[in-house]
């Protein structure tokens, strides 16, 4: 984790795996998005709610 205010320079390999792992996770969210609208859970805090 970086910390605040301090820049860190990224290599072309750090760039290309954080985009592909952001990449990935939004496949793995839109493919999740249904079976959660289908439980009722809709924004951020249904989430929250759902796990307390």
């Amino acid at each position: 984790m970086k910390a605040k205010g301090k820049r860190e320079r990224l290599t072309s390999v750090q760039i290309r795996s954080e985009y592909l792992i952001e990449k990935e996770m939004q496949e793995i969210r839109s493919q999740i998005i249904p079976f959660a609208q289908a439980k009722g859970i809709y924004t951020n805090e249904d989430v929250e709610r759902a796990f307390r």
